[in-house]
């Protein structure tokens, strides 16, 4: 949990220095993580199996504006609502 605390801290100051494009899309991604985590997930279809499942919101130039660890399983209603709250 403090590892994720600590991750939203810096998203939260990066997101005060970068202003974002009017388009923007939402990518749910692996990033690579071989740790110990409890929300490291394995996904074996992935290029890299085992990591920490992100969603992230990130304007056109490729900036990632704000990031969602996921630490569960999301359904498609979930995911959903979180995207209509980043």
């Amino acid at each position: 949990a403090n590892k994720v605390k600590f991750f939203d801290k810096i998203t939260a100051n990066y997101a005060k220095l970068v202003i974002p494009n009017e388009n923007l899309s939402v990518d749910e991604r692996l990033c690579r993580f071989r740790g110990r985590f409890s929300a490291k997930v394995y996904m074996p279809l992935k290029p890299d199996k085992w990591g920490v499942k992100c969603i992230v919101l990130c304007d056109s130039n490729g900036y990632a504006l704000k990031v969602h660890i996921s630490v569960k399983s999301i359904t498609s209603a979930q995911l959903d609502e979180l995207v209509l709250e980043m």
